[in-house]
């Protein structure tokens, strides 16, 4: 066994930790471990020090036997994808083992820091000085931050050093409310803000002190930001911001009021779902223009910005009054209609009651709306050519009969 090179447990009720004496395998070079339920490393994991590769750490409660943070910092051949896990068990007389772990020495490409606190009411102060040992290698591409218990983000996470960083996810933080300098990331291509709860804007500190913020930036997913209330762009900017950005998707933030678009000048595709009081995208006019016998969307009068590709919105009562404004001059529509787990009778019912009112406000007949897609029950359906219908809303049966 001392020849061992893989040791692989991707089942994960198999067993709740390794064999003691598996630090004895001198020449394992790789360590694949399960997520779903994480296997503890028995203490002397510092003695493998030809391993190249460790899928999962999981920190375990004091005085259980099991390998403590600090054990992998001579093992500088560490690379490609590492998730550490249950970092809430690192206690305020523990915090010095992340900074002791020494990941700025270790070459991973992709880093998970995952909190799995039990519901608190106030933030772990000294969950920042973890967070703020943890600092990867520059060469680092995927970074996930989840479920982080402190008021500030760490001073690194928007540090130009991170040169290499392209997707960067932070979810899960709910006592922060405000984001790091993230615009100061000069290759950052994907980022993903997930139940922030208590962040209020993306501000001037978003963008940082730089001369061209986000200059790579081309997808930006926001889910259950409940308290953001306006997104805060530069004006008069000297460089274009968000130049590359073709991708929006926003989904439950209840308190955005007003989206802005104009100067996002790539921008192809945007998604805004469950934004109760959101009452303005501002630039969706112009973006969006139709003219009578064009079947694709065209920008607007300026001829400056580029069209939108899709525009997909739904739940947003405030919205309602605008659109048909703005549908009132286009010759094909899309509805488009969002199933999950947590959609009930009364959704797609009050879904139904929206799609009468504008039906009525517009006077189109049925063979202007080319399709409604539904992403996880119907895949597509027209209602030229209907099939699977039977969970459609009374008002759709009626016009397909």
């Amino acid at each position: 066994m001392y020849k061992l090179q893989t040791l692989r447990n991707t089942y994960p009720f198999d067993t709740i930790s390794l064999p003691r004496n598996v630090s004895g395998l001198s020449n394992l070079r790789h360590l694949v471990l399960p997520r779903e339920f994480p296997v503890t490393i028995p203490s002397g994991i510092h003695r493998l020090t030809k391993l190249q590769s460790l899928s999962t750490f999981a920190v375990a409660n004091s005085g259980s036997g099991a390998a403590t943070l600090d054990e992998i910092k001579d093992i500088n051949t560490l690379q490609g994808q590492l998730c550490i896990m249950d970092l809430q068990n690192i206690t305020h007389d523990r915090i010095w083992e992340p900074r002791s772990a020494n990941l700025s020495k270790k070459k991973l490409t992709r880093l998970e820091l995952v909190w799995n606190p039990l519901p608190s009411y106030k933030s772990i102060p000294h969950d920042e000085v973890v967070l703020e040992s943890l600092q990867p290698h520059n060469y680092i591409q995927q970074l996930v931050i989840s479920g982080f218990r402190g008021l500030n983000f760490c001073s690194w996470l928007g540090d130009r050093s991170l040169f290499s960083l392209q997707e960067l996810e932070l979810c899960k933080c709910y006592y922060t409310d405000h984001l790091p300098p993230l615009g100061q990331l000069p290759n950052l291509k994907q980022l993903k803000l997930t139940s922030l709860w208590k962040l209020r804007s993306k501000g001037p500190e978003f963008y940082g002190d730089c001369e061209a913020p986000f200059q790579c930036l081309e997808t930006m997913v926001v889910q259950n930001l409940v308290a953001w209330e306006k997104w805060w762009l530069p004006e008069n900017h000297p460089h274009c911001v968000f130049p590359l950005l073709h991708t929006i998707d926003i989904r439950g933030s209840h308190k955005l009021v007003c989206l802005p678009l104009s100067n996002l000048h790539a921008l192809a595709a945007i998604t805004v779902s469950s934004c109760s009081k959101l009452e303005t995208i501002v630039g969706l006019k112009e973006r969006c223009e139709v003219t009578a016998g064009n079947s694709g969307l065209k920008a607007g009068q300026t001829n400056v910005l580029p069209p939108l590709g899709r525009v997909k919105v739904t739940a947003c009562p405030s919205l309602e009054e605008p659109l048909i404004s703005m549908l009132r001059r286009q010759t094909e529509i899309g509805f488009y209609w969002e199933q999950s787990p947590s959609t009930s009778p009364t959704d797609i019912d009050d879904f139904g009651k929206t799609m009468e009112r504008l039906w009525q406000v517009l006077h189109l007949p049925a063979s202007v709306i080319d399709a409604m897609s539904r992403d996880e029950l119907i895949p597509t359906i027209s209602f030229m050519d209907h099939k699977e219908t039977e969970f459609l809303p009374e008002f759709f049966w009626r016009l397909l009969h």
